[in-house]
């Protein structure tokens, strides 16, 4: 064989494994088995709007350049979903970007470092028919989203995709489930110390909830609600160490957290603060520490300094679970419309995914 066929050939071998497809898993603990849960989200239709966003952020897959050239799904292979699961046609477009999974949040836009890449622009897609359970566990991935053109993913930051869907053909009964994982978690001890106050006009005394939880991600996740309290009122948590247990004058109740990290919180709605879920990373050392919690709302209804005061709660934390394991990825959606700016929920763990490139 001369030169010049040799190199021939070399360039020949080259391009036919430039061109076959490789592929990258997230969470990649679970390419091969059943995931631990499922969801509908966000390709069953919403009864609450015209349609849907969900920005997936993964963070598992660093470290690697990628051409990515499709995004895939796989069935749930453990729901028996009888006449649901059938094929649907959605209104939608397929953005990416890279993000940081520790720095992510609510706001769509700000979740994004740098520019987002249109990987599919809005058109209709249609789905695989996911009426029928499969054979064996896990399914195929086989509802491919193809990109219009290849999206480069350099690897330095982790990994966000973004799907907006104006309308989706199927009946909002017909669910269409995807396998999905979520980490364990393992939910503070929490004792509930003294006497809430009453506002004028509430139902009930002033009541804190939530609790903080350790989760095989590595992470904890708090997220506390107060309830029966001032209405429109400026609130904020008392994060302390200790439990001072004193009575101040013009309070109508003890404080019973040392506030070391004061914390504020949203304005009450209808008598109700809700603390969007925050996570920090965690530390194997932290389990069995004592932590505590107070809530503190402006009140005029209350005489003295004018504020009302939840009960104390004391928060054991809990070890981090080491199973099912590390599930880096987070779901940020809205069930109201394709261009809302703002998630509605977040959830911890993420669907089943699988990268072409």
């Amino acid at each position: 064989m001369n030169s010049l066929t040799t190199a021939t050939s070399l360039l020949a071998l080259a391009g036919t494994l430039a061109a076959q497809t490789s592929y990258s898993y997230s969470p990649v603990n679970y390419a091969t088995v059943e995931a631990t849960t499922s969801t509908g989200v966000p390709f069953t239709a919403t009864t609450r709007g015209p349609g849907y966003r969900m920005q997936q952020v993964h963070g598992d897959l660093k470290g690697k350049a990628r051409v990515l050239t499709a995004l895939s799904f796989r069935r749930d292979g453990v729901k028996a979903t009888g006449t649901t699961g059938n094929a649907r046609t959605l209104d939608m477009a397929l953005s990416v970007g890279d993000a940081s999974y520790s720095g992510v949040g609510p706001n769509f836009a700000a979740n994004y470092i740098g520019a987002p890449k249109v990987a599919i622009a809005r058109k209709n897609v249609v789905t695989p028919d996911w009426k029928t359970q499969p054979v064996a566990q896990p399914a195929p991935f086989d509802f491919t989203l193809v990109f219009d053109n290849p999206v480069l993913h350099t690897g330095i930051n982790d990994f966000l995709y973004d799907v907006q869907i104006w309308s989706n053909s199927a009946a909002t009964t017909d669910t269409f489930t995807a396998d999905a994982a979520s980490p364990a978690f393992a939910n503070a001890a929490t004792t509930m110390l003294g006497t809430p106050c009453t506002t004028v006009g509430a139902p009930g005394p002033y009541n804190l909830l939530g609790t903080i939880g350790a989760l095989s991600s590595g992470e904890y996740r708090m997220g506390p609600q107060g309830f029966y309290t001032p209405t429109t009122s400026v609130n904020v948590l008392l994060f302390g160490l200790s439990d001072p247990n004193t009575a101040v004058p013009g309070l109508c109740t003890n404080i019973r957290s040392s506030g070391e990290v004061i914390l504020p919180m949203p304005t009450s709605a209808g008598g109700l603060w809700t603390m969007p879920l925050t996570y920090f990373a965690g530390n194997p050392a932290w389990a069995g520490a004592v932590v505590y919690w107070q809530g503190v709302s402006i009140d005029p209804s209350q005489s003295g300094i004018g504020v009302s005061l939840s009960h104390g709660v004391k928060l054991t934390l809990q070890a981090i679970p080491t199973v099912p394991p590390f599930v880096s990825a987070k779901r940020y959606s809205n069930g109201i419309s394709a261009t809302a700016t703002d998630a509605e929920s977040v959830s911890d763990g993420a669907l089943v995914i699988q990268l072409s490139h």
